[in-house]
């Protein structure tokens, strides 16, 4: 990115430097988390009346 380039430039703190390429990078993934977990909930729900005997979050065969 450009802007940690001028400000690595201006001699800016390292903190000051990637904090706002972090917050963005944050921005972007948090809302990503929150629709991917409840789309995995969804699905799994989805999921139980396909299969006998499994309850939606069953944790043996999630991790399996």
């Amino acid at each position: 990115m450009r802007e940690i380039g001028v400000r690595a430039a201006l001699r800016a703190t390292r903190a000051k430097t990637f904090a706002p390429a972090i917050r963005r990078g944050m921005m972007l993934a948090g809302p990503g988390v929150a629709i991917g977990l409840s789309g995995a909930v969804a699905a799994s729900q989805a999921l139980v009346t396909l299969l006998f005997g499994v309850s939606g979050l069953d944790r043996s065969r999630i991790s399996a």
